[in-house]
């Protein structure tokens, strides 16, 4: 989602055609295809909300909203997410192994973010997430594979300092919005109330929506949250696929879209 909430952006196939990404209105009815975006993935939105970060065919690569042509910036084998920082620096996971990685949004050398703590048994970090300043990042340290022993870990890191904080122990990717980190467990997203200037946890964990989709084996789940609220999901369903649901803070849908729960108020 779009930090001002306005659209969102996802990856879709049309009958047999390719999958590429897709722009859509959360005010209308308005879906529209971005052109060559084809078999895109992990899409990421610029702090301004004007342009997209996405991978594909082994690259990172950028694209405007508006549609024009596709920047490649870097290369990213296998990724797993990325995220813009106002400073014009995007963090990435390229690869099943190793740490976050660093490169400007206009391109350039890639340098290292965060570093392995292999006494600790780690052997990725990934889906990075900015918090609000823009120099403290959200990400999840683990073990590659099934069964590795290690608890998978959020952490805090920087942009200007190699220490990292320990948030809390959870095997999901983790955004933060609304003063809340959300992220799912056993199938049900949950907002854990967060101090971004702490950097600290505080209070009960509240759920949202139960059913959300989650992929075990990457520990990534299917959801997206902008600054001011708006949480889309993908809520599996009782039958076949699943169903996209978006929701502001206030529980109120966009047209066309369903809320399934209200989110938890932000604190003054």
């Amino acid at each position: 989602i779009a930090p001002d909430g306005s659209h969102m952006v996802f990856c879709a196939r049309v009958g047999e055609g390719p999958i590429r990404l897709f722009v859509r209105s959360l005010a209308a009815d308005d879906t529209r295809p971005l052109a060559g975006t084809e078999n895109a993935e992990h899409p990421f939105f610029s702090p301004d909300g004007r342009s997209i970060g996405f991978f594909v065919d082994g690259k990172l690569k950028r694209v405007e909203v508006s549609g024009g042509p596709v920047t490649t910036l870097c290369e990213a084998f296998d990724s797993r997410g990325g995220t813009w920082s106002p400073r014009g620096v995007i963090l990435f996971t390229g690869g099943a192994q190793g740490g976050v990685s660093r490169v400007a949004a206009d391109g350039g050398a890639v340098t290292s973010a965060t570093a392995l703590d292999k006494t600790l048994g780690e052997s990725t970090h990934r889906y990075p997430s900015f918090l609000p300043d823009g120099v403290h990042f959200l990400y999840l340290a683990r073990r590659s594979g099934a069964g590795s022993g290690i608890e998978p870990t959020i952490y805090v890191g920087s942009l200007d300092s190699p220490d990292r904080t320990r948030v809390l122990g959870v095997a999901s990717n983790v955004v933060y919005a609304s003063n809340s980190l959300l992220f799912v467990q056993q199938g049900v997203l949950v907002a854990q109330p967060f101090d971004p200037d702490k950097l600290t946890t505080h209070g009960p964990a509240v759920p949202l929506a139960e059913n959300v989709r989650m992929d075990e084996r990457y520990s990534r789940a299917a959801f997206a949250a902008s600054q001011n609220g708006a949480i889309s999901g993908v809520i599996s369903g009782s039958g076949r696929g699943a169903a996209v649901t978006t929701a502001t803070r206030r529980g109120r849908a966009s047209r066309g879209w369903r809320a399934r729960r209200r989110c938890p108020t932000p604190a003054r």
